[in-house]
């Protein structure tokens, strides 16, 4: 199983959701960042994961454009 992390803004949600279901991801978990410092905290950790190769990460305009 490969683990993806997507960070979409608020709005381009449901669009992402809908693409991935077209594309046959199945969506596990969903979390939402409220707080800078919690955001900032979660990106550490997640650049230490891609870095031991244990993460991939793709942004809202990678995924758009691997379309």
């Amino acid at each position: 199983m490969t683990v993806l992390q997507i960070t979409v803004p608020n709005d381009k949600e449901k669009l992402v959701r809908l693409l991935l279901k077209e594309l046959g991801v199945t969506i596990k978990k969903v979390s939402v960042k409220s707080s800078i410092t919690e955001s900032l905290k979660t990106a550490a950790k997640e650049m230490k994961a891609i870095k031991a190769g244990k993460l991939e990460s793709i942004g809202f305009d990678d995924l758009l454009n691997e379309l």
